[in-house]
């Protein structure tokens, strides 16, 4: 995912969640990127009409930018929501920082359906070949920057996977139109049903 998008669906969703202008400095305190990138990024949601500058130099969204700010700050709780459970609150609430990037409404809706069965799920190291699953749990054990790069991958709660190969050190998944193997000890913590 391009890092401009995700800096300016953070400002949405930051802006959104504080209910008032912020102003720069408090965005790059915020958010976990070079000032310079927070600052083109500002540009850009301002040549979109998404934000501008109030008078006090602070940043507000505009309608059309409250609504999007609204969609984003949406999935994040639907994400936090389905992992607090089993996971600190703090936990829960980065996660659902990488995660709002990166799932689309369709796997928000699956979120929602299959709450019910992320108890119920297997390792998908213990999958067929060749049967289609959703994904419902990532474990503990996997660190912030692997459920990252899983997510990034295509490879999270509420995605429909295709299980197309088993080999002796590796997982080959289908996901969409695209290939991705995993390692056995990455798949032993992502449960499936």
């Amino acid at each position: 995912m391009d890092i401009q998008k995700i800096i300016k669906e953070d400002i949405l969703r930051i802006l959104y969640e504080e209910g008032e202008g912020i102003f720069p400095k408090e965005l790059f305190e915020k958010i976990i990127a070079p000032d310079k990138a927070v600052l083109n990024a500002i540009e850009e949601l301002i040549s979109e009409e998404l934000i501008e500058n109030s008078s006090d130099k602070a940043i507000k969204y505009t309608p059309k930018g409250k609504i999007k700010g609204e969609e984003i700050f949406k999935k994040h709780i639907v994400i936090e929501n389905y992992f607090i459970e089993n996971r600190t609150e703090a936990k829960a609430h980065s996660i659902a920082h990488i995660l709002e990037h990166y799932i689309s409404e369709e796997v928000i809706l699956n979120l929602k359906l299959i709450d019910s069965y992320k108890n119920q799920g297997i390792p998908l190291l213990n999958s067929d070949a060749g049967y289609e699953y959703f994904i419902t749990d990532i474990g503990f054990n996997i660190g912030d920057n692997i459920f990252e790069r899983l997510a990034s991958m295509d490879i999270y709660p509420g995605k429909k996977i295709i299980v197309s190969t088993i080999l002796p050190n590796c997982i080959i998944l289908g996901i969409g139109n695209k290939k991705v193997a995993i390692d056995k000890s990455i798949a032993k913590e992502v449960k499936v049903y």
